[in-house]
């Protein structure tokens, strides 16, 4: 072989091989960004599970708010049983008022309170007391909740022996509200009559 074929013949192999070397380095090149791209997807995917939840509060008690007054009777008491049922804590208030007011409404004074135990007569030391008449209505706060932790809401409804000689009547609706970030859940509101009636001493 001549000089110029030799010279020509190795040319051609150190092609090949950067050929293969560029080759070669784009293929790890793009097989470095496909790991990662799959790693992120991955690690994406496995916070879902961390910020996904489920926000669920039920409300149940309150009897002792349904109450016809009377003279010899002027107080009702119920306490309401908040129970987190969901994945995620939250916070809660409590709204009772009488809606749409009236003259009994404006009568009648609620007072409530949060607790961590069961209602008693007296609100605990350092529970936040908030008091109104029905028509103007109150707001008690509760408590941070874990899942499946209970708190208790305490109210108490009164009213003047003038009013209860009258005669009148209002529904006291207590409405649960449930906050976690921008989420918001509410159960069904728990509603209880009150009356007065001056024939019945």
């Amino acid at each position: 072989m001549t000089g110029a074929g030799r010279s020509k013949s190795a040319s051609l192999r150190i092609r090949s091989r950067v050929s293969i070397l560029v080759g070669t380095v784009l293929f790890l090149v793009l097989a470095g960004a496909g790991v990662a791209t799959a790693s992120w997807t991955a690690s994406g995917a496995l916070t879902v599970p961390a910020t996904a939840g489920r926000l669920s509060f039920t409300q149940s008690g309150g009897t002792g708010l349904a109450a016809r007054y009377k003279k010899t009777n002027l107080a009702a008491s119920g306490s309401i049983t908040v129970t987190n049922t969901g994945t995620v804590p939250g916070t809660f208030t409590l709204d009772v008022n009488s809606p749409p007011p009236n003259l009994f409404a404006d009568a009648v004074v609620a007072t409530g309170w949060a607790s961590a135990s069961p209602c008693t007569s007296t609100p605990p030391v350092g529970a936040a007391v908030v008091t109104d008449t029905l028509t103007n209505g109150i707001e008690v706060l509760g408590a941070s909740l874990a899942p499946q932790a209970t708190e208790y809401l305490c109210i108490m409804t009164v009213i003047t022996t003038a009013q209860a000689a009258g005669n009148g009547n209002a529904d006291l609706t207590l409405t649960l509200t449930a906050h976690q970030g921008s989420w918001l859940f509410q159960p069904l509101p728990l509603t209880f009559s009150q009356s007065a009636n001056g024939s019945i001493q």
